[in-house]
């Protein structure tokens, strides 16, 4: 071999070399713009304002002496919300289901009691997987905040 013919391999491997990595950082930088991210809540800032309104319904919450629970009913496969308030108020509200791992499947249902408090969610249309339901309710004036956690298989 010549001289010439390896200065010019040398030269081909470094073209080589800096093409593939340019073709490399271009495809990385493709791929994360096409992503779609999602964020937890879309009004993070004013949410984050309004906190300590949320600190005082859970403590409000906290000090009751019976306690929101949400029970897969076995009869039935809904999940039944029984509210720790007496049963002659009225309760108002909003039950949230709230998807970690897809926004699209997050939804509200209003509170909407039975004569013992009790509220019956279907499961039917949700996917399987970790929830978090997020309850907020009021009685005469005074809001209330729970949130738990659920698994649906």
């Amino acid at each position: 071999m010549t001289e010439k013919n390896k200065k010019s391999k040398w030269g081909f491997g470094l073209f080589f070399l800096y093409g593939g990595f340019v073709a490399f950082m271009l495809s990385i930088v493709l791929y994360v713009s096409i992503q779609d991210f999602q964020l937890v809540e879309k009004n993070y800032y004013k949410i984050d304002l309004a906190y300590q309104d949320q600190i005082d319904r859970m403590d409000r919450t906290n000090q009751l002496e019976k306690k929101l629970t949400i029970n897969l009913s076995p009869v039935s496969e809904n999940f039944l919300v029984t509210f720790p308030v007496e049963i002659d108020k009225e309760i108002s509200g909003v039950i949230e289901f709230f998807r970690p791992s897809n926004a699209r499947l997050d939804f509200k249902v209003p509170i909407e009691t039975d004569s013992l408090g009790v509220q019956e969610v279907g499961t039917k249309s949700m996917a399987r997987g970790y929830w978090k339901v997020k309850v907020n309710w009021t009685v005469d004036s005074v809001e209330y905040y729970s949130q738990e956690t659920i698994m649906i298989n």
